[in-house]
């Protein structure tokens, strides 16, 4: 498998060589500061639930140019050096609590090799907290995993930082909700975050909640206003929206529908944010959604559904988020003195949301972030 694995990332690299770049690995001015979410799973046993249903059959093509795995410094440099010429400016790393003792104790291997490279290609980095279910931090044990955080991933020079302060993801306000017992526990647990951080030198940390927020969410006046002390809100993705819209009573078809479906949803909740926001909101363009190798439902138990897709649709919906941070300037988190945006994702690829170079598209999705972000 090793052999193999060298093959595809000198296939990899070959092939981004001959693709009309316009020159070097230079990217041009860009109107956005991409972030692009990272599914640090690639790695452990074939037999994993993630190789799950595409390592053979309909979903093989999904197979990256580097290979199914991460779990090695040449292809996590190579995935780097893809990003740069596409116009990402740093991956935020799903990361994965007490990994090593759960039944995927390879999680968070990408993000290991990231911070053993030397070179990162103008590709920083940072923390997406998945901490829904098992994955959460017990709050006995926050100050430890907090002060890890800090001394081995945030005083990295390549780290994101947004006003001087390096940025973390929490994946679910909700859940940081139940976690911690209410928004003064919340608020509790980032007091201790910003202090541990400025123990060690540095100013504070950004935090950034994962808020599933939409017209259909009953609680979703006191999911901006309930006082839990984030700098601004973000989300993984707005599939979410179909779920909700099932809980209250809407049946959403099984199967197949139009990408415009997805792309109304993700407007929708711009615009709810752009309405009922009281701090800023970092807006997230999907890569697609289909999610048939690993079966997976939408919230509440609903159906299976996915989203055809083409780059042209993906890098218009880029481009609409765009739009929009200019519309809603207020609510804007800017990096190096532009819109933060976020997409979803570098490497889904079992839920069918990524850009990533496969063997099915090539680099048709990176090509066309790089288009829709150039002025």
């Amino acid at each position: 498998m090793r052999a193999a694995k060298s093959y595809r990332v000198v296939l990899a690299a070959a092939l981004l060589c001959v693709v009309p770049y316009g020159g070097a690995a230079q990217m041009p001015v860009s109107r956005a500061y991409v972030g692009a979410y990272y599914f640090d799973g690639w790695a452990g046993s074939w037999t994993s639930k993630h190789f799950k249903s595409l390592l053979h059959g309909p979903f093989s093509n999904r197979e990256p140019l580097t290979g199914w795995r991460d779990d090695t410094p040449a292809v996590v440099n190579e995935e780097l050096l893809q990003a740069h010429r596409f116009g990402v400016d740093f991956f935020a790393f799903d990361w994965y609590y007490n990994a090593a003792s759960s039944p995927y104790p390879t999680l968070n291997t990408a993000l290991n090799e990231y911070g053993a490279l030397p070179d990162h290609h103008g590709v920083k980095y940072a923390i997406a907290y998945i901490n829904d279910d098992r994955w959460a931090i017990p709050p006995s044990t926050w100050r430890s995993v907090v002060n890890t955080w800090v001394t081995r991933y945030f005083a990295n020079p390549d780290y994101v930082r947004v006003n001087g302060e390096p940025l973390l993801i929490v994946y679910d306000v909700q859940a940081m909700l139940h976690t911690w017992g209410g928004a003064a526990g919340v608020n509790r647990a980032l007091a201790i975050l910003r202090a541990t951080a400025r123990a060690h030198g540095l100013t504070g940390v950004y935090v950034l909640g994962g808020a599933m927020i939409s017209g259909y969410w009953p609680h979703v006046r006191g999911t901006f206003l309930q006082g839990d002390a984030y700098d601004a809100l973000t989300t993984y993705g707005y599939t979410y929206v179909f779920g909700q819209a099932e809980l209250k009573g809407r049946r959403v078809k099984a199967g197949v529908h139009p990408f415009m479906q997805l792309r109304r949803s993700s407007v929708s909740v711009w615009a709810l944010a752009a309405r009922r926001s009281p701090i800023s909101y970092v807006p997230v363009a999907m890569g697609g959604w289909d999610p048939r190798p690993w079966q997976e439902a939408i919230g509440g138990g609903g159906p299976v559904i996915w989203f055809p897709r083409t780059p042209a649709q993906f890098g218009s919906l880029v481009a609409a988020a765009i739009a929009w941070t200019q519309r809603a300037p207020r609510l804007n988190v800017t990096v190096d003195g532009k819109p933060l945006l976020l997409i979803c994702s570098w490497n889904e690829l079992g839920e069918g949301s990524y850009i990533v170079p496969t063997r099915g598209d090539g680099n048709a999705y990176g090509l066309a972030l790089r288009r829709a972000l150039s002025p």
